[in-house]
């Protein structure tokens, strides 16, 4: 089920079977305007870094439904790992926060969420691509966004999904899961503009 608050694309190479393209939300505590900035390079610390070329994602991708219409020169390379890259940006009007996920093989299996500013900062942004189901990425990737205040430092669980994300890096607010973990179905992590914790709920 998708909330009416967010929306996603997806564009799918023809050799490519895709099962299951979905968004869920965190069950997270409304979070207060006041309590933090809703600023794009607030909530997300690599769109306040300035966009390198590698930043840019391959001209399939950019090229693609799923991607065509975000503003390029808002994109930023999150992390790029052996199945896929994780891209954000903002929306076509720039009131959005949106996640891309590109697999590299096969190449056109990309997919984008979009939620609104507000939206991000009380429940992040998730996304789940299954891969070519006759290659080792078949069950594809899950990536789980997450406002620049929540802290990821004090469940071990998923500080390990971070693939080496450091405070400050473009990924620290990245959660990747490529193919099968142990990530609790949920995890309450802190906030430091907020009292209120941030559940992360897995997607399934």
């Amino acid at each position: 089920m998708i909330s009416a608050s967010k929306h996603f694309k997806t564009a799918t190479a023809a050799a490519v079977a895709v099962a299951s393209l979905g968004l869920a939300t965190f069950a997270s505590p409304a979070l207060a305007a006041k309590e933090g900035s809703l600023a794009p390079d607030a909530l997300v610390l690599a769109l306040g870094h300035e966009q390198r070329a590698t930043d840019l994602p391959p001209a399939a991708v950019t090229a693609s439904h799923a991607v065509s219409d975000l503003p390029r020169d808002s994109i930023r390379l999150l992390k790029k790992t052996g199945n896929a890259s994780y891209y954000v940006a903002v929306g076509p009007d720039r009131s959005e926060i949106c996640l891309v996920v590109s697999l590299d093989a096969p190449a056109g299996n990309v997919a984008t969420a979009c939620t609104t500013r507000p939206r991000f900062n009380e429940s992040g942004l998730s996304l789940h691509i299954l891969g070519d189901q006759s290659a080792a990425n078949a069950k594809g990737v899950t990536a789980y966004l997450l406002p620049a205040d929540v802290s990821l430092e004090a469940e071990s669980a998923v500080k390990s999904l971070r693939a080496d994300a450091t405070k400050g890096d473009r990924a620290s607010s990245l959660v990747v899961v490529e193919g099968t973990s142990d990530l609790p179905a949920k995890v309450e992590l802190q906030r430091s503009t907020s009292q209120r914790a941030f559940v992360l709920s897995r997607l399934d």
